[in-house]
């Protein structure tokens, strides 16, 4: 099933780097093989369909390159044989191109006026506070994510050094992510700390994968204990904005389908 997923994941970046050839000129090459080259402002344009990754910048950067080498070394081997399919492959693309200029399209015409104001979030919270209760013994923290061991422990100490002075921010630009975790989905060796007893407020560097992560530690919370609105603000801010969303596209949908003439012919008796 990984097999399957990762080629299903090439499949599809490869999809989006071919509609995507060309649409720069005089950008920077990042990496060519033959003919294809893989340019800066490529790269840049599929980063972004990484948001929910906990990876940083350079990190993402190099497994697109990756991909990017793994897909055209495939492809060139795929174009020596005699394609089995091609009106298949055709009406994929097709539909793939499709969708991409739907999405397009929703997210600079139909959503961009949507607003989220801190009266609707509160008032969301409010409303819905059973939601909002820690299930489990848990803490809300804030990760730091590098991928150099060094700058992550000299990051830590700037924290540290920071908070003694009453500073708050600290010049960080790889990711910085708060999430709430619950202790018993954690690993022990994070766990043990996380939930001592010392009065630590930073912890790390843990090592994840290839990347080295700082935790600050915000709030401990004991089952059944209300989670603060100011942790959940951006999720609520999440759910609201999927629901205006889901509520502006059943809209339209209903709209188009009275102002176009849609006819269905049904196969099956």
């Amino acid at each position: 099933m990984k097999q399957k997923n990762k080629f299903l994941t090439i499949s599809v970046f490869f999809i989006i780097l071919f509609l995507l050839t060309n649409c720069f000129t005089n950008d920077k090459i990042i990496v060519k093989l033959g003919n294809a080259k893989l340019t800066d402002s490529d790269i840049k344009l599929l980063i972004p369909s990484a948001n929910n990754s906990q990876l940083n910048y350079e990190t993402q950067k190099k497994h697109i390159i990756n991909n990017w080498i793994e897909q055209e070394l495939l492809y060139a081997e795929a174009k020596r044989s005699k394609l089995k399919d091609r009106k298949k492959i055709n009406k994929q693309v097709e539909t793939f191109k499709k969708q991409l200029i739907i999405e397009d399209y929703l997210q600079h015409s139909l959503y961009e006026t949507i607003q989220i104001s801190d009266t609707e979030m509160l008032d969301y919270y409010n409303k819905n506070i059973s939601k909002f209760i820690a299930s489990d013994k848990s803490a809300i923290i804030k990760n730091y994510i590098t991928a150099d061991k060094k700058r992550a422990e000299k990051l830590k100490n700037s924290l540290i050094l920071n908070k003694q002075d009453g500073i708050e921010f600290v010049d960080f630009e790889d990711d910085v992510q708060i999430q709430i975790i619950k202790k018993k989905n954690i690993a022990s060796k994070i766990s043990q700390q996380l939930f001592s007893d010392y009065d630590k407020e930073f912890i790390g560097p843990f090592q994840q994968a290839n990347n080295f992560i700082i935790i600050q530690i915000l709030k401990k919370l004991n089952t059944g204990e209300q989670i603060p609105y100011i942790y959940v603000k951006e999720t609520i801010k999440k759910a609201l904005l999927r629901d205006k969303q889901n509520s502006l596209y059943n809209n339209l949908l209903t709209k188009l389908k009275n102002k176009n003439e849609v006819e269905i012919y049904e196969t099956n008796k």
